[in-house]
Protein backbone atom coordinates (compact mmCIF):
# COMPACT_ATOMS: atom_id res chain seq x y z
CA UNK A 1 0.00 0.00 0.00
CA UNK A 2 1.24 3.50 -0.85
CA UNK A 3 0.71 6.59 1.28
CA UNK A 4 -0.09 9.90 -0.47
CA UNK A 5 0.81 13.28 1.01
CA UNK A 6 -0.57 16.65 -0.02
CA UNK A 7 1.77 19.58 -0.59
CA UNK A 8 1.27 23.24 -1.46
CA UNK A 9 0.94 26.82 -0.29
CA UNK A 10 -1.48 27.84 2.46
CA UNK A 11 -5.15 28.23 1.42
CA UNK A 12 -4.63 26.61 -1.97
CA UNK A 13 -7.33 24.04 -1.19
CA UNK A 14 -5.47 20.89 -0.12
CA UNK A 15 -7.95 19.88 2.57
CA UNK A 16 -10.98 20.68 0.41
CA UNK A 17 -9.57 18.52 -2.37
CA UNK A 18 -8.94 15.61 0.00
CA UNK A 19 -12.49 15.98 1.31
CA UNK A 20 -13.84 15.90 -2.27
CA UNK A 21 -11.79 12.78 -3.06
CA UNK A 22 -12.57 10.82 0.12
CA UNK A 23 -15.68 12.27 1.70
CA UNK A 24 -13.68 12.81 4.90
CA UNK A 25 -12.71 16.20 6.29
CA UNK A 26 -9.00 15.90 7.25
CA UNK A 27 -9.21 19.04 9.41
CA UNK A 28 -10.07 17.45 12.75
CA UNK A 29 -9.17 20.27 15.18
CA UNK A 30 -11.77 22.87 16.24
CA UNK A 31 -9.13 25.60 15.81
CA UNK A 32 -8.64 24.52 12.19
CA UNK A 33 -12.35 24.83 11.49
CA UNK A 34 -12.56 28.22 13.23
CA UNK A 35 -9.57 29.64 11.33
CA UNK A 36 -10.34 27.89 8.06
CA UNK A 37 -6.72 26.76 7.86
CA UNK A 38 -4.96 23.43 8.34
CA UNK A 39 -2.66 23.50 11.36
CA UNK A 40 -1.80 19.87 12.02
CA UNK A 41 -1.72 16.65 10.05
CA UNK A 42 -5.01 15.23 8.80
CA UNK A 43 -5.81 11.76 7.55
CA UNK A 44 -8.34 10.29 5.13
CA UNK A 45 -8.67 7.38 2.71
CA UNK A 46 -10.75 6.06 -0.14
CA UNK A 47 -10.73 3.14 -2.58
CA UNK A 48 -10.66 3.46 -6.36
CA UNK A 49 -12.86 1.40 -8.68
CA UNK A 50 -9.73 -0.65 -9.51
CA UNK A 51 -9.38 -1.55 -5.82
CA UNK A 52 -6.41 0.68 -5.00
CA UNK A 53 -6.53 2.24 -1.54
CA UNK A 54 -5.65 5.95 -1.56
CA UNK A 55 -4.36 6.77 1.91
CA UNK A 56 -3.91 10.53 2.38
CA UNK A 57 -1.89 12.60 4.81
CA UNK A 58 -3.01 16.22 4.53
CA UNK A 59 -0.36 18.71 5.62
CA UNK A 60 -0.57 22.39 6.63
CA UNK A 61 0.56 24.92 4.03
CA UNK A 62 1.38 27.87 6.27
CA UNK A 63 5.08 28.52 6.86
CA UNK A 64 4.47 28.66 10.62
CA UNK A 65 3.58 24.97 10.57
CA UNK A 66 6.39 23.68 8.35
CA UNK A 67 7.52 21.38 11.17
CA UNK A 68 4.15 19.61 11.04
CA UNK A 69 4.30 19.50 7.26
CA UNK A 70 7.69 17.75 7.21
CA UNK A 71 6.44 15.22 9.78
CA UNK A 72 3.63 14.31 7.41
CA UNK A 73 5.54 13.75 4.19
CA UNK A 74 8.09 11.17 5.30
CA UNK A 75 7.76 7.66 3.86
CA UNK A 76 5.18 8.64 1.24
CA UNK A 77 5.12 7.19 -2.26
CA UNK A 78 3.07 9.79 -4.10
CA UNK A 79 2.72 13.57 -3.71
CA UNK A 80 -0.53 15.38 -4.50
CA UNK A 81 0.75 18.89 -5.23
CA UNK A 82 -2.00 21.49 -4.95
CA UNK A 83 -1.67 24.90 -6.68
CA UNK A 84 -4.34 27.60 -6.68
CA UNK A 85 -5.13 28.40 -10.34
CA UNK A 86 -5.55 32.05 -9.40
CA UNK A 87 -2.43 32.60 -7.25
CA UNK A 88 -0.13 30.19 -9.06
CA UNK A 89 3.23 29.01 -7.74
CA UNK A 90 3.98 30.50 -4.29
CA UNK A 91 6.85 30.45 -1.75
CA UNK A 92 5.49 27.49 0.23
CA UNK A 93 4.88 25.61 -3.00
CA UNK A 94 8.63 25.84 -3.56
CA UNK A 95 9.54 24.79 -0.03
CA UNK A 96 7.07 21.91 0.02
CA UNK A 97 8.39 20.61 -3.30
CA UNK A 98 11.94 20.91 -2.04
CA UNK A 99 11.11 19.04 1.17
CA UNK A 100 9.31 16.10 -0.45
CA UNK A 101 12.02 15.80 -3.10
CA UNK A 102 14.77 15.78 -0.47
CA UNK A 103 12.88 13.02 1.34
CA UNK A 104 12.88 10.91 -1.80
CA UNK A 105 9.28 11.34 -2.99
CA UNK A 106 9.46 11.69 -6.79
CA UNK A 107 5.96 10.81 -8.10
CA UNK A 108 3.75 13.91 -8.42
CA UNK A 109 0.12 14.37 -9.34
CA UNK A 110 -0.69 18.09 -9.62
CA UNK A 111 -4.14 19.54 -9.00
CA UNK A 112 -4.80 23.11 -10.13
CA UNK A 113 -7.60 24.14 -7.75
CA UNK A 114 -10.34 26.78 -7.73
CA UNK A 115 -10.54 26.87 -11.52
CA UNK A 116 -14.17 28.01 -11.22
CA UNK A 117 -12.81 31.45 -10.18
CA UNK A 118 -10.53 32.05 -13.18
CA UNK A 119 -10.72 31.82 -16.95
CA UNK A 120 -9.18 29.18 -19.17
CA UNK A 121 -6.26 31.38 -20.15
CA UNK A 122 -5.22 31.80 -16.50
CA UNK A 123 -5.47 28.05 -15.94
CA UNK A 124 -3.19 27.48 -18.95
CA UNK A 125 -0.68 30.05 -17.67
CA UNK A 126 -0.51 28.47 -14.22
CA UNK A 127 -0.18 24.97 -15.70
CA UNK A 128 2.75 26.15 -17.80
CA UNK A 129 4.31 27.79 -14.74
CA UNK A 130 3.90 24.61 -12.66
CA UNK A 131 5.34 22.35 -15.36
CA UNK A 132 8.30 24.75 -15.76
CA UNK A 133 9.01 24.70 -12.02
CA UNK A 134 8.76 20.91 -11.77
CA UNK A 135 10.95 20.45 -14.85
CA UNK A 136 13.78 22.00 -12.80
CA UNK A 137 13.40 19.26 -10.19
CA UNK A 138 14.09 15.54 -10.29
CA UNK A 139 10.44 14.44 -10.14
CA UNK A 140 8.07 12.33 -12.23
CA UNK A 141 4.91 14.30 -13.05
CA UNK A 142 2.05 11.84 -13.63
CA UNK A 143 -0.24 14.64 -14.74
CA UNK A 144 -1.54 18.18 -14.14
CA UNK A 145 -5.32 18.39 -13.66
CA UNK A 146 -7.48 21.55 -13.45
CA UNK A 147 -10.03 21.00 -10.64
CA UNK A 148 -12.84 22.63 -8.73
CA UNK A 149 -14.46 21.22 -5.63
CA UNK A 150 -17.42 23.53 -6.31
CA UNK A 151 -18.26 22.20 -9.78
CA UNK A 152 -16.61 18.77 -9.37
CA UNK A 153 -14.46 19.31 -12.44
CA UNK A 154 -11.29 17.17 -12.49
CA UNK A 155 -11.95 15.34 -9.21
CA UNK A 156 -12.43 11.92 -10.80
CA UNK A 157 -9.45 12.51 -13.09
CA UNK A 158 -7.24 13.23 -10.04
CA UNK A 159 -8.55 10.07 -8.39
CA UNK A 160 -7.73 8.03 -11.52
CA UNK A 161 -4.21 9.48 -11.74
CA UNK A 162 -3.55 8.76 -8.07
CA UNK A 163 -4.82 5.22 -8.52
CA UNK A 164 -2.53 4.79 -11.51
CA UNK A 165 0.46 6.16 -9.56
CA UNK A 166 -0.25 3.93 -6.56
CA UNK A 167 -0.82 0.87 -8.72
CA UNK A 168 2.46 1.25 -10.60
CA UNK A 169 4.76 1.61 -7.61
CA UNK A 170 6.83 -1.55 -7.39
CA UNK A 171 6.92 -3.07 -3.94
CA UNK A 172 10.34 -3.22 -2.36
CA UNK A 173 12.04 -6.56 -2.80
CA UNK A 174 13.68 -6.55 0.61
CA UNK A 175 11.47 -6.94 3.65
CA UNK A 176 11.78 -3.82 5.76
CA UNK A 177 12.42 -3.95 9.46
CA UNK A 178 9.58 -2.93 11.69
CA UNK A 179 9.64 0.77 12.50
CA UNK A 180 6.86 3.23 13.24
CA UNK A 181 7.46 6.96 13.57
CA UNK A 182 4.53 8.21 15.65
CA UNK A 183 2.61 11.20 14.26
CA UNK A 184 -0.32 11.25 16.69
CA UNK A 185 -1.01 10.10 20.27
CA UNK A 186 -4.43 10.11 21.91
CA UNK A 187 -6.70 8.31 24.37
CA UNK A 188 -9.60 6.22 23.11
CA UNK A 189 -12.38 5.55 25.58
CA UNK A 190 -12.42 1.90 26.57
CA UNK A 191 -9.12 1.19 24.81
CA UNK A 192 -6.47 3.46 26.31
CA UNK A 193 -3.40 4.81 24.57
CA UNK A 194 -3.50 4.90 20.76
CA UNK A 195 -0.66 5.93 18.44
CA UNK A 196 -0.81 6.40 14.69
CA UNK A 197 1.81 6.53 11.98
CA UNK A 198 3.02 5.08 8.71
CA UNK A 199 4.23 1.56 9.42
CA UNK A 200 7.31 0.13 7.75
CA UNK A 201 7.80 -3.62 8.10
CA UNK A 202 5.30 -5.89 9.80
CA UNK A 203 3.44 -5.85 13.08
CA UNK A 204 0.98 -8.22 14.78
CA UNK A 205 -1.34 -8.05 17.73
CA UNK A 206 0.53 -8.94 20.97
CA UNK A 207 3.91 -7.95 19.50
CA UNK A 208 6.19 -6.10 21.89
CA UNK A 209 7.82 -2.89 20.72
CA UNK A 210 10.46 -0.61 22.23
CA UNK A 211 10.04 3.17 22.47
CA UNK A 212 13.47 4.28 21.24
CA UNK A 213 13.63 7.58 23.14
CA UNK A 214 13.37 6.08 26.64
CA UNK A 215 13.46 2.31 26.12
CA UNK A 216 10.00 1.53 27.48
CA UNK A 217 8.46 -1.68 26.14
CA UNK A 218 4.86 -1.57 24.95
CA UNK A 219 2.55 -4.35 23.82
CA UNK A 220 0.37 -4.00 20.75
CA UNK A 221 -3.14 -4.64 22.03
CA UNK A 222 -4.95 -3.88 18.79
CA UNK A 223 -4.34 -2.72 15.21
CA UNK A 224 -6.52 -0.70 12.86
CA UNK A 225 -5.79 0.30 9.31
CA UNK A 226 -8.20 2.56 7.46
CA UNK A 227 -10.90 1.96 10.06
CA UNK A 228 -10.67 -1.85 9.99
CA UNK A 229 -9.42 -4.03 12.82
CA UNK A 230 -6.69 -6.42 11.71
CA UNK A 231 -4.41 -8.91 13.46
CA UNK A 232 -1.47 -8.29 11.12
CA UNK A 233 -0.33 -5.20 9.21
CA UNK A 234 2.31 -5.09 6.48
CA UNK A 235 3.87 -1.75 5.62
CA UNK A 236 4.05 0.70 4.19
CA UNK A 237 0.56 1.39 5.51
CA UNK A 238 -1.21 3.81 7.81
CA UNK A 239 -1.96 2.17 11.17
CA UNK A 240 -3.47 3.02 14.52
CA UNK A 241 -2.05 0.93 17.36
CA UNK A 242 -3.71 0.47 20.73
CA UNK A 243 -0.72 -0.05 23.04
CA UNK A 244 -0.24 -0.92 26.70
CA UNK A 245 2.84 -0.28 28.82
CA UNK A 246 3.14 3.47 28.17
CA UNK A 247 0.71 6.26 29.03
CA UNK A 248 -0.23 9.14 26.75
CA UNK A 249 2.18 11.33 28.74
CA UNK A 250 5.11 9.05 27.86
CA UNK A 251 4.64 9.21 24.09
CA UNK A 252 4.90 12.17 21.71
CA UNK A 253 5.00 12.82 17.98
CA UNK A 254 8.46 11.90 16.78
CA UNK A 255 8.83 8.90 19.07
CA UNK A 256 9.69 5.68 17.27
CA UNK A 257 8.45 2.17 17.97
CA UNK A 258 10.75 -0.65 16.85
CA UNK A 259 11.23 -4.35 17.29
CA UNK A 260 14.07 -3.93 19.78
CA UNK A 261 16.11 -7.00 18.78
CA UNK A 262 16.35 -5.73 15.18
CA UNK A 263 17.82 -2.31 15.78
CA UNK A 264 20.93 -0.53 16.98
CA UNK A 265 19.98 3.05 17.75
CA UNK A 266 22.35 5.97 17.26
CA UNK A 267 22.96 9.61 18.16
CA UNK A 268 25.48 10.20 15.37
CA UNK A 269 25.64 9.39 11.69
CA UNK A 270 27.52 10.22 8.49
CA UNK A 271 25.45 11.29 5.52
CA UNK A 272 25.41 12.92 2.11
CA UNK A 273 23.81 16.39 2.18
CA UNK A 274 22.33 18.07 -0.89
CA UNK A 275 22.17 21.84 -0.38
CA UNK A 276 19.30 23.59 -2.13
CA UNK A 277 20.40 25.71 -5.11
CA UNK A 278 18.00 28.49 -4.10
CA UNK A 279 19.99 29.37 -0.97
CA UNK A 280 22.05 32.57 -0.95
CA UNK A 281 24.68 31.07 1.37
CA UNK A 282 26.56 27.82 1.94
CA UNK A 283 26.10 25.31 4.76
CA UNK A 284 28.82 24.95 7.37
CA UNK A 285 29.13 23.93 11.02
CA UNK A 286 28.43 27.48 12.18
CA UNK A 287 24.67 27.43 11.75
CA UNK A 288 21.99 26.30 14.17
CA UNK A 289 20.17 23.42 12.54
CA UNK A 290 17.17 21.14 13.05
CA UNK A 291 17.26 17.55 11.81
CA UNK A 292 13.98 16.12 10.52
CA UNK A 293 13.78 12.32 10.21
CA UNK A 294 10.43 10.61 9.93
CA UNK A 295 8.08 12.52 12.21
CA UNK A 296 10.90 13.52 14.58
CA UNK A 297 12.80 16.78 14.75
CA UNK A 298 15.62 17.87 17.02
CA UNK A 299 18.68 20.08 17.18
CA UNK A 300 21.67 18.72 15.29
CA UNK A 301 25.33 19.64 15.08
CA UNK A 302 26.74 19.49 11.56
CA UNK A 303 30.38 18.89 10.68
CA UNK A 304 31.26 19.08 7.00
CA UNK A 305 33.68 16.27 6.11
CA UNK A 306 36.68 17.20 4.00
CA UNK A 307 35.66 20.84 3.48
CA UNK A 308 34.52 23.83 5.49
CA UNK A 309 31.33 24.57 3.57
CA UNK A 310 28.90 23.05 1.07
CA UNK A 311 27.78 25.69 -1.44
CA UNK A 312 24.23 26.12 -2.80
CA UNK A 313 23.39 23.42 -5.32
CA UNK A 314 26.34 21.25 -4.27
CA UNK A 315 26.53 17.91 -2.54
CA UNK A 316 28.83 17.12 0.37
CA UNK A 317 29.50 14.73 3.23
CA UNK A 318 28.54 15.62 6.80
CA UNK A 319 28.63 14.12 10.27
CA UNK A 320 25.44 14.78 12.22
CA UNK A 321 25.36 14.58 16.02
CA UNK A 322 22.13 14.77 18.02
CA UNK A 323 20.84 13.92 21.50
CA UNK A 324 17.64 11.91 21.10
CA UNK A 325 18.52 8.43 19.79
CA UNK A 326 17.10 7.29 16.46
CA UNK A 327 16.88 3.91 14.70
CA UNK A 328 18.66 4.73 11.44
CA UNK A 329 19.95 2.75 8.48
CA UNK A 330 21.93 3.69 5.37
CA UNK A 331 19.51 5.13 2.84
CA UNK A 332 17.23 6.81 5.38
CA UNK A 333 16.22 10.27 4.16
CA UNK A 334 16.31 13.49 6.18
CA UNK A 335 15.77 17.25 5.90
CA UNK A 336 17.87 19.99 7.52
CA UNK A 337 16.42 23.39 8.42
CA UNK A 338 18.33 26.36 9.80
CA UNK A 339 16.62 27.95 12.79
CA UNK A 340 18.26 31.38 12.54
CA UNK A 341 17.01 32.01 9.01
CA UNK A 342 13.94 29.77 9.40
CA UNK A 343 14.58 28.05 6.08
CA UNK A 344 15.11 24.60 4.65
CA UNK A 345 18.77 24.34 3.63
CA UNK A 346 18.91 20.83 2.26
CA UNK A 347 18.57 17.13 2.92
CA UNK A 348 19.94 13.82 1.89
CA UNK A 349 20.44 10.23 3.00
CA UNK A 350 22.34 8.38 5.70
CA UNK A 351 25.53 6.60 4.63
CA UNK A 352 26.81 5.24 7.97
CA UNK A 353 24.46 5.13 10.95
CA UNK A 354 27.24 4.21 13.42
CA UNK A 355 30.49 5.91 12.32
CA UNK A 356 33.72 4.76 13.98
CA UNK A 357 36.28 6.80 12.01
CA UNK A 358 37.23 10.24 13.35
CA UNK A 359 35.59 13.22 11.71
CA UNK A 360 38.93 14.32 10.23
CA UNK A 361 39.44 10.99 8.43
CA UNK A 362 35.89 9.86 7.67
CA UNK A 363 34.96 9.38 4.02
CA UNK A 364 31.68 7.39 4.05
CA UNK A 365 30.27 5.97 0.85
CA UNK A 366 27.42 3.74 2.03
CA UNK A 367 29.26 0.61 0.84
CA UNK A 368 29.10 -2.40 3.17
CA UNK A 369 32.73 -3.29 2.31
CA UNK A 370 33.81 0.15 3.55
CA UNK A 371 31.82 -0.44 6.73
CA UNK A 372 33.63 -3.75 7.34
CA UNK A 373 37.10 -2.42 6.52
CA UNK A 374 36.67 0.40 9.06
CA UNK A 375 35.76 -2.01 11.86
CA UNK A 376 38.11 -4.95 11.43
CA UNK A 377 36.46 -8.19 12.53
CA UNK A 378 32.71 -7.82 12.93
CA UNK A 379 29.84 -10.29 13.31
CA UNK A 380 27.48 -10.73 10.39
CA UNK A 381 24.60 -9.98 12.77
CA UNK A 382 26.19 -6.62 13.59
CA UNK A 383 26.66 -5.86 9.90
CA UNK A 384 23.00 -6.54 9.25
CA UNK A 385 21.83 -4.42 12.17
CA UNK A 386 23.97 -1.45 11.15
CA UNK A 387 23.68 -1.65 7.35
CA UNK A 388 20.63 -3.81 6.55
CA UNK A 389 22.95 -5.91 4.36
CA UNK A 390 23.40 -9.69 4.64
CA UNK A 391 27.02 -10.78 4.14
CA UNK A 392 28.64 -14.20 4.14
CA UNK A 393 30.87 -14.96 7.15
CA UNK A 394 34.57 -15.72 6.74
CA UNK A 395 34.72 -17.95 9.79
CA UNK A 396 31.99 -18.82 12.25
CA UNK A 397 29.73 -15.78 12.42
CA UNK A 398 32.53 -13.31 11.68
CA UNK A 399 33.56 -11.36 8.62
CA UNK A 400 36.58 -9.20 7.73
CA UNK A 401 38.35 -7.95 4.63
CA UNK A 402 40.58 -10.47 2.81
CA UNK A 403 43.63 -8.42 3.80
CA UNK A 404 42.75 -8.58 7.50
CA UNK A 405 42.01 -12.31 7.33
CA UNK A 406 45.48 -12.92 5.86
CA UNK A 407 47.10 -10.68 8.47
CA UNK A 408 45.28 -12.45 11.32
CA UNK A 409 46.38 -15.88 10.09
CA UNK A 410 49.98 -14.68 9.81
CA UNK A 411 49.88 -13.35 13.36
CA UNK A 412 48.57 -16.68 14.63
CA UNK A 413 51.32 -18.56 12.77
CA UNK A 414 53.92 -16.33 14.40
CA UNK A 415 52.38 -16.90 17.84
CA UNK A 416 52.59 -20.66 17.35
CA UNK A 417 56.19 -20.47 16.15
CA UNK A 418 57.24 -18.35 19.12
CA UNK A 419 55.37 -20.29 21.83
CA UNK A 420 57.04 -23.66 22.55
CA UNK A 421 54.65 -24.11 25.49
CA UNK A 422 51.72 -23.57 23.16
CA UNK A 423 49.23 -20.73 22.72
CA UNK A 424 46.67 -20.14 25.45
CA UNK A 425 43.46 -19.92 23.39
CA UNK A 426 41.55 -18.24 26.24
CA UNK A 427 43.37 -14.97 25.53
CA UNK A 428 42.42 -15.03 21.84
CA UNK A 429 39.40 -13.41 20.23
CA UNK A 430 36.62 -15.71 19.02
CA UNK A 431 37.55 -15.34 15.34
CA UNK A 432 41.22 -15.99 16.17
CA UNK A 433 40.35 -19.25 17.90
CA UNK A 434 38.26 -20.33 14.92
CA UNK A 435 41.02 -19.47 12.46
CA UNK A 436 43.57 -21.26 14.64
CA UNK A 437 41.56 -24.46 14.32
CA UNK A 438 41.93 -24.24 10.54
CA UNK A 439 45.75 -24.13 10.57
CA UNK A 440 47.28 -27.44 9.48
CA UNK A 441 49.06 -29.42 12.15
CA UNK A 442 47.58 -27.50 15.10
CA UNK A 443 46.21 -29.45 18.05
CA UNK A 444 44.08 -27.77 20.72
CA UNK A 445 43.63 -29.55 24.01
CA UNK A 446 42.92 -28.29 27.50
CA UNK A 447 42.80 -24.74 26.17
CA UNK A 448 46.32 -24.87 24.68
CA UNK A 449 47.09 -24.83 20.95
CA UNK A 450 50.25 -26.64 19.81
CA UNK A 451 51.67 -27.26 16.38
CA UNK A 452 52.56 -30.88 15.67
CA UNK A 453 52.39 -32.11 19.27
CA UNK A 454 49.57 -33.95 20.95
CA UNK A 455 48.97 -34.61 24.61
CA UNK A 456 49.91 -38.06 25.85
CA UNK A 457 47.35 -40.27 27.54
CA UNK A 458 49.09 -39.65 30.90
CA UNK A 459 48.86 -35.88 30.37
CA UNK A 460 45.23 -36.11 29.32
CA UNK A 461 44.30 -38.21 32.35
CA UNK A 462 46.11 -36.06 34.91
CA UNK A 463 44.83 -32.81 33.42
CA UNK A 464 41.28 -34.10 33.67
CA UNK A 465 41.85 -35.17 37.28
CA UNK A 466 43.14 -31.70 38.18
CA UNK A 467 40.22 -30.04 36.39
CA UNK A 468 37.74 -32.18 38.35
CA UNK A 469 39.36 -31.10 41.63
CA UNK A 470 37.88 -27.65 41.05
CA UNK A 471 38.83 -24.56 43.04
CA UNK A 472 40.61 -26.47 45.77
CA UNK A 473 43.17 -27.91 43.33
CA UNK A 474 45.21 -31.08 43.92
CA UNK A 475 48.12 -31.73 46.24
CA UNK A 476 51.10 -32.74 44.07
CA UNK A 477 52.67 -35.05 46.69
CA UNK A 478 51.31 -38.22 45.11
CA UNK A 479 51.23 -37.06 41.48
CA UNK A 480 53.74 -37.81 38.70
CA UNK A 481 56.18 -34.93 38.79
CA UNK A 482 57.29 -35.17 35.16
CA UNK A 483 53.72 -35.06 33.84
CA UNK A 484 52.91 -32.05 36.03
CA UNK A 485 55.99 -30.28 34.70
CA UNK A 486 54.90 -30.80 31.08
CA UNK A 487 51.37 -29.57 31.83
CA UNK A 488 52.75 -26.49 33.59
CA UNK A 489 55.02 -25.77 30.61
CA UNK A 490 52.01 -25.81 28.33
CA UNK A 491 50.00 -23.57 30.70
CA UNK A 492 47.34 -26.26 31.10
CA UNK A 493 47.81 -26.15 34.87
CA UNK A 494 49.32 -23.69 37.35
CA UNK A 495 51.18 -24.68 40.52
CA UNK A 496 52.10 -23.00 43.81
CA UNK A 497 53.06 -24.42 47.23
CA UNK A 498 52.60 -28.00 45.97
CA UNK A 499 49.00 -27.38 44.94
CA UNK A 500 48.08 -27.45 41.25
CA UNK A 501 45.03 -25.82 39.57
CA UNK A 502 43.61 -26.29 36.09
CA UNK A 503 43.55 -23.26 33.77
CA UNK A 504 39.86 -23.83 32.94
CA UNK A 505 38.98 -23.61 36.62
CA UNK A 506 40.81 -20.30 36.90
CA UNK A 507 38.88 -18.97 33.90
CA UNK A 508 35.62 -20.06 35.52
CA UNK A 509 36.42 -17.75 38.47
CA UNK A 510 35.95 -14.58 36.38
CA UNK A 511 32.41 -14.03 37.70
CA UNK A 512 33.63 -14.46 41.29
CA UNK A 513 36.40 -11.93 40.67
CA UNK A 514 33.94 -9.48 39.16
CA UNK A 515 31.70 -9.67 42.23
CA UNK A 516 34.70 -9.22 44.52
CA UNK A 517 35.78 -6.04 42.72
CA UNK A 518 32.24 -4.72 42.81
CA UNK A 519 32.34 -5.07 46.60
CA UNK A 520 35.99 -3.99 46.89
CA UNK A 521 36.77 -1.51 44.06
CA UNK A 522 40.23 -0.78 45.47
CA UNK A 523 41.12 -4.49 45.48
CA UNK A 524 40.20 -7.56 47.53
CA UNK A 525 42.21 -9.37 50.22
CA UNK A 526 42.99 -13.07 50.52
CA UNK A 527 40.40 -13.29 53.26
CA UNK A 528 37.75 -11.96 50.84
CA UNK A 529 38.82 -14.50 48.19
CA UNK A 530 38.72 -17.29 50.77
CA UNK A 531 35.17 -16.37 51.82
CA UNK A 532 33.95 -15.95 48.23
CA UNK A 533 35.31 -19.37 47.12
CA UNK A 534 34.56 -21.29 50.32
CA UNK A 535 38.17 -22.49 50.56
CA UNK A 536 40.46 -22.80 53.53
CA UNK A 537 43.46 -20.47 53.78
CA UNK A 538 45.73 -23.41 52.80
CA UNK A 539 44.10 -23.49 49.36
CA UNK A 540 43.02 -19.84 48.99
CA UNK A 541 46.57 -18.45 49.19
CA UNK A 542 47.99 -20.68 46.40
CA UNK A 543 44.86 -19.96 44.36
CA UNK A 544 45.49 -16.21 44.70
CA UNK A 545 49.08 -16.68 43.54
CA UNK A 546 48.20 -18.73 40.44
CA UNK A 547 45.50 -16.19 39.55
CA UNK A 548 48.37 -13.69 39.43
CA UNK A 549 50.38 -16.06 37.20
CA UNK A 550 47.40 -16.46 34.90
CA UNK A 551 47.15 -12.68 34.64
CA UNK A 552 43.58 -12.55 35.91
CA UNK A 553 44.68 -10.65 39.02
CA UNK A 554 47.61 -8.49 40.03
CA UNK A 555 48.94 -8.14 43.56
CA UNK A 556 49.31 -4.58 44.83
CA UNK A 557 50.41 -4.59 48.46
CA UNK A 558 47.98 -6.77 50.37
CA UNK A 559 45.16 -6.65 47.82
CA UNK A 560 44.45 -7.97 44.33
CA UNK A 561 43.37 -5.73 41.45
CA UNK A 562 42.44 -6.81 37.92
CA UNK A 563 45.30 -8.27 35.89
CA UNK A 564 46.23 -7.83 32.21
CA UNK A 565 44.28 -10.95 31.11
CA UNK A 566 41.13 -10.28 33.09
Amino acid sequence: MTVIATAGHVDHGKSSLVRALTGTDPDRLSEEKQRGMTIDLGFAHTTTTEGHTLSFIDVPGHVDFIRNMIAGVSHVGVVLLVVDAGEGWMPQTTEHCDVVSLLGSKRFVVALTKTDRVDAQRVAEVEEEVRSQLAQRDVDVIGVVPTSVITGDGIEQVREMLGYAVGHIRATEDAQRTRLFIDRVFIMTGAGTVVTGTLLGQISVDDHMAVVRHGTTVRVRGIQTHGRKVDLANGPVRVALNVTGASIDELVRGDVLVAGSEWNVTTQCDAVLNVLPTLDHGVSKRGQYILHVGTSDQEVQLRVLGNDVINPGDQGLVRMSFHIPLPLLPGDRFVIRETGRSETVGGGSVLDAHPVVSVTKACPDGNVLTYISERGWVSVAQVWKDTNQHVAPVVGEWVATPELVTQTRTNLENMLNNAPRGVDVSVLQTWERLLLEQIDGVTISHGIALRGAEFSSDEQQLAEEIRNAGRAGLDTAHLTRDVIRRLVQRAVVYEHDDIVFHADVLEDLRDVLTELWQKHPAGFTMAALRDATGLTRKHAVPLGTVLDKRGLTKRVGDVRVSGPNY
